[in-house]
């Protein structure tokens, strides 16, 4: 067993905050560092005017327009409506394009958004360094800027000329598919980068749950078994105090368990002591006399019988054993039906639990007996149901009403119908208490013939 004072939870679910907090910055800035920069929806002027060009042409007689590269063709009825960002008051582009077409410049339609600083100064750089006249640099960018003699920068442009039928023919910029290529990468590297945090969580949550896991599972085993290894020590400094808390517990729950089976085992060896000296009294006793005392006294020595059975039956004492079930009720069975007692069994060939070979035929032997000495007949059946070995005892007897059935589960408690009046009260108590230990339960039941049904829940292996 380990000991020590070690870190609460709230400092574990701190510090998992805080290294997925740090692991969450690098990761952002490694993402912001690496990715490229998202390209610009910039196109020469010059070379959309003569696209524009060659397509009205072929649209004026009537041919099909092939898509071309970064934008898109369409020919609707009336005039494109400017856009909320577009500069659409420009003559000279308008005049530009209306000459290159041959039509006036009032059925000419340009709309397009003002390129960035940046781009500018990167185009700018570019034609640079080709050797091209680049004209002085200004603080505030004009709506067209020349980085070569000739060339205009134009983003997110729409233009259009009326045909000769009255249509207008529309030239669209496309989105840059590179555009959609850099978000795609982008959307892929804070997935990626997503997906990593979420596992270091994960690892995190594990190594923090671990602990709480194993408590849990050490705390079912000892409910289950006292006698079970100390709950270990160890994780955060609550689940230390609720081990140590634990381990207290079961140390108390041993005492008592110890105590009681001493305390029954005293009495009973005491009980017999004055037991024998009435029946030796009894013997120079009238015969009528006689026969009274010996049975009172038969009664007596049976209810500290019950008391030793009661005693050995300490769940905490025999080891558990892989063993058949249904070999172990039917043997049983057997053995009652071989004296003439009215029992019959209904179950499996082979049913394995992981059980006290002793306790679980102390269980059976005290539920059988009661069947057959209060309700005539025991009908044992045996299942397996959802992983649980079910055994079922029936008996044609008054039955115990339902104000009762959790009462008579009680030490020395007996049930209110005269039949069920005799005996010390202890066979179900015992029963019970060894269906427990074993992680199962006893229940009681109406039966259809009226008796007592009991419903016997063994896990099973």
């Amino acid at each position: 067993m380990t000991s020590g004072r070690g870190l609460p939870i709230a400092a574990h679910l701190a510090l998992l905050v805080a290294i997925a907090l740090i692991a969450a910055h690098v990761a952002i800035f490694i993402v912001v560092v690496l990715s490229p920069a998202r390209p610009a929806e910039v196109a020469r002027g010059d070379v959309v005017l003569s696209l524009f060009a060659e397509g009205y042409a072929q649209a004026a007689k009537g041919q099909d327009l092939a898509p071309p590269a970064g934008a898109t063709w369409r020919i609707r009825a009336d005039r494109p409506v400017t856009s909320p960002h577009g500069h659409s008051g420009l003559r000279f582009a308008r005049a530009m394009i209306a000459r290159s077409i041959g039509v006036e410049r009032e059925k000419v339609f340009v709309d397009f958004r003002r390129p960035p600083r940046d781009v500018i100064m990167r185009v700018r750089d570019r034609e640079r360094e080709w050797g091209g006249a680049v004209p002085p640099a200004s603080d505030q960018p004009p709506v067209f800027d020349s980085p070569r003699r000739g060339f205009v920068l134009m983003s997110a442009y729409t233009i259009a000329a009326e045909l000769p039928d009255g249509r207008w023919l529309v030239l669209r910029q496309r989105r840059d598919a590179e555009a959609w290529s850099w978000i795609a990468r982008l959307a892929l590297s804070i997935g990626g980068t997503m997906i990593l945090l979420l596992l270091v969580a994960l690892v995190f949550a594990r190594r923090l749950a671990a602990p709480i896991s194993r408590f849990a599972s050490a705390v079912e085993r000892v409910g289950l078994d006292a006698r079970e290894a100390p709950v270990p020590e160890a994780g955060p400094r609550e689940l230390r105090s609720a081990a140590r808390a634990v381990n207290a517990m079961q140390a108390r729950l041993q005492a008592l368990v110890a105590q009681r089976t001493e305390m029954l085992a005293t009495v009973a060896h005491d009980l017999r002591t004055p037991l024998m000296r009435l029946r030796l009294a009894a013997d120079g006793a009238e015969p009528a006399l006689q026969d009274k005392i010996a049975r009172e006294a038969a009664e007596i020595d049976g209810l500290v019988g019950s008391f030793i059975a009661f005693a050995r039956d300490d769940p905490t004492r025999e080891a558990r054993v892989k063993l058949d079930l249904a070999a172990l009720v039917q043997s049983i069975i057997d053995d009652r039906a071989a004296i003439g007692q009215a029992t019959t069994f209904d179950g499996p060939e082979r049913l394995v639990v992981l059980g006290q070979p002793i306790g679980l035929k102390r269980v059976i032997d005290n539920l059988v007996d009661n069947a057959v000495k209060y309700g005539v007949r025991a009908r044992v059946s045996l299942a397996l149901n959802g992983g649980n070995a079910i055994m079922s005892v029936e008996d044609d007897g008054p039955g115990i009403a339902a104000a009762e059935r959790e009462a008579v589960f009680r030490p020395f408690v007996r049930g209110t119908a005269s039949a069920l009046a005799s005996g010390a009260g202890l066979g179900l108590s015992a029963a019970r208490e060894i269906a427990r230990a074993h992680g199962g339960d006893v229940d009681i039941e109406q039966a259809e013939s009226g008796g007592a049904r009991l419903i016997v829940r063994i896990p099973a292996v």
